[in-house]
């Protein structure tokens, strides 16, 4: 993270803005721009461009003024005057959007009225409170404020709104301010990021990973997903915390460069002796900066009782749950801002029986918590549940009470549409996981029939074995190419990509209150992503240059208004060190791969 002390932190922020913050001001909610159709290009790379209100005067949306305002302002600690004035008088300068027959429509003509509000005292950040987002005192916090300036924004917030040149205000975890122009005056101190030429976004969620397969990356390269795990299974035998340790803290790292700032993971190895697995990746998640879903996972259907892994690696079903109890009991935070919280992830309907299953779930919606599996990832697996049960994998995984908006699932690639219907009508969701699809040849997910069903469909990198890369923001073009192969060109849009990879994700893990757009009041978890380079040049929609062009890695990223990467580079970790661990650990792999 950033330098440690106040003094430190507002010496670098200094350093970064360039100079000493506006005087004290307001900070309020961001005005709302045109949604949709695409953003302005004009500006990247060049001046700020918009309008420019005086300081401290900022357009707000008629529902966010008037009382509420005022009385959020005049409970505080601290005494407020609260001035109502119209909203300053600006000349018409309609913008291309990246159509350019659409154009942006003036603030005034939207409707939208503007307040300003003088803090005659300053007070804690904490003391402001969190209820109503819309307003907080920007004047009344140092360096934990961080403005981001003249910026594309996709919001992917409820009205979807696309702000050509605009700015956002991060204050104590959260975003305050979002929107058009110029930022209002911060406090002394406040870090400043120039976004000329960058698109911001929300940060991304990965919704299915196994963090633990970095160490065991290009096996089995020409195997259908069950050769795959035949092979990888009695190496994966060997693992242990140090395994665990060095490939977590690699995976997430190239999460983190990749814009990903929630991630979940699915660990179902626990051999006997080889440490506390769990509490090993969350460690490394903390370490690295990244918010974290670790999903205690599970085998108890081994090759002996008609399983497809060896007996080694499955464990007692009684220890599985009494395990999955105590990962709750430990490391679950259901609070708001929680930096981790568990799910509980039996593994697959040829890994896991029945009772598990049901067990599981039964014990998940007591404690609260979320639940996960595989189901439908190939044609094998249809062909293993009509066998073994009778009917196919996602009507199995029904009657054992696994369907539910608690609820989401990895791959669901052979679905047929009335399956995809049910998804939608029950609210389970979907990690869609593209580039392991195609390495593994299993085939490509219904994405457009279910989003069209309305399930929310988050994107995954899925386990390093069979994705060498994991790297979030590549599986945005997957996702778009893999669905237009099938479906044709209108199948999915860039839009719909950069969704599925937040709004839609953070659905799945049950965090869309407050993660996966850029709303005020919302987690301050912002990737932005640096447009102005010549991969880049003359497309005009910065989305579109976001999905369809080159794959770089994210400029800035912020978890919780923290730096996690910046100027391209990973800030909380020592990327030669990890890259050396890893290495150390793959060799360790390799020699039992060997035996």
């Amino acid at each position: 993270m950033l330098a440690g002390t106040d003094d430190e932190r507002e010496a670098e922020a200094l350093a970064v803005g360039g100079g000493q913050a506006g005087e004290a001001r307001v900070l309020l909610g961001g005005e709302a721009i045109q949604a949709g159709g695409g953003l302005l290009a004009h500006g990247l790379g060049g001046q700020l461009a918009g309008d420019r209100r005086p300081a401290g005067q900022v357009g707000v949306r008629a529902d966010q003024a008037d009382a509420g305002l005022a009385r959020r302002v005049l409970d505080g600690p601290h005494e407020r005057r609260v001035q109502r004035v119209d909203a300053a008088e600006r000349p018409r300068r309609p913008r291309r959007l990246g159509d350019p027959r659409r154009r942006l429509e003036d603030a005034r003509e939207a409707g939208h009225e503007g307040v300003a509000v003088e803090a005659v005292d300053r007070c804690d950040v904490d003391a402001l409170g969190r209820d109503p987002p819309e307003a907080i005192d920007c004047a009344a916090l140092s360096a934990r404020v961080t403005v981001i300036e003249g910026c594309a924004i996709a919001t992917v917030d409820d009205e979807r709104r696309e702000i050509a040149d605009g700015h956002i205000v991060c204050a104590d975890g959260r975003i305050a301010a979002v929107g058009a122009g110029p930022a209002p005056a911060a406090g002394d101190g406040a870090r400043r990021i120039d976004g000329r030429g960058k698109l911001a976004t929300p940060g991304l969620v990965n919704c299915h990973h196994h963090l633990y397969q970095q160490a065991t990356r290009g096996y089995a390269q020409q195997g259908t997903l069950f050769e795959w795990l035949v092979a990888l299974y009695p190496v994966w035998l060997h693992i242990d915390d140090a395994v665990v340790d060095a490939a977590a803290r690699a995976g997430l790292a190239a999460l983190a460069r990749s814009g990903c700032t929630t991630s979940t993971d699915h660990h179902y190895v626990f051999p006997r002796d080889a440490g506390d697995l769990l509490a090993v990746e969350i460690a490394a998640a903390r370490a690295i900066g990244l918010r974290f879903h670790p999903c205690r996972g599970a085998m108890d259907l081994g090759a002996s009782t008609g399983g497809l892994p060896p007996d080694e690696v499955v464990e007692d079903r009684d220890a599985i749950l009494a395990a999955s109890a105590d990962a709750i009991d430990r490391f679950h935070d259901p609070s708001p801002g929680a930096m981790v919280r568990i799910a509980l992830a039996p593994t697959s309907p040829f890994t896991v029986t029945g009772e598990l299953m049901s067990q599981t779930a039964e014990l998940a919606r007591a404690r609260g918590v979320r639940l996960h599996t595989h189901l439908a990832e190939t044609g094998d697996e249809e062909a293993f549940c009509l066998e073994h049960f009778g009917v196919r994998p996602l009507q199995y995984v029904e009657d054992l009470g696994w369907l539910g908006e608690d609820v989401w699932l990895a791959h669901c690639v052979h679905l047929d549409a009335a399956e995809a219907q049910r998804m939608g009508a029950s609210g389970t969701g979907v990690a869609h996981c593209p580039t392991s699809n195609g390495r593994l040849g299993t085939g490509i997910a219904r994405v457009p029939d279910l989003l069209a069903a309305g399930a929310p469909v988050g994107l995954g990198v899925d386990g390093a074995a069979s994705n060498e890369c994991g790297e979030l923001v590549d599986e945005l073009r997957a996702a778009l190419m893999l669905a237009r192969v099938s479906r044709g060109p209108a199948a999915l849009t860039a839009r719909d990509a950069l969704e599925m990879a937040t709004r839609h994700g953070a659905r799945c893990l049950g965090r869309d209150d407050e993660l996966g757009h850029l709303s005020v009041g919302a987690l301050a978890d912002v990737a932005l992503w640096d447009l102005d380079e010549a991969g880049y040049a003359g497309i005009a929609d910065p989305v579109a240059a976001l999905a369809f062009g080159p794959t770089r890695a994210v400029d800035l990223l912020l978890v919780g208004g923290e730096v996690v990467v910046q100027d391209g580079e990973l800030r909380t970790a020592d990327p030669v060190t990890l890259a050396a661990d890893l290495r150390r650990q793959s060799a360790r792999m390799a020699e039992w791969s060997a035996r």
